[in-house]
């Protein structure tokens, strides 16, 4: 840890709804398997916009009107 400039630091475990949110981002980007169904249901209506649209944006879907990028 030390090497990635946490020495010292405490790690606070993420809730349900950021460690759905990680699993998202990772599987998007390093093509990990996530199971979509699993990872939304447990977000906030917030964090379950974001996420969703930027699963459209990924499969280069467009944005729909009204949402900021």
């Amino acid at each position: 840890m030390a090497s990635l400039g946490l020495a010292g630091r405490s790690l606070v475990r993420p809730r349900r709804g950021e460690r759905a949110v990680l699993r998202i981002a990772a599987s998007m980007s390093g093509g990990i398997p996530v199971d979509l169904r699993d990872a939304l249901t447990g977000l906030d209506p917030v964090n379950r916009g974001l996420a969703t649209t930027a699963v459209a944006h990924s499969a280069g879907l467009p944005t729909l009107e009204g949402e900021s990028t």
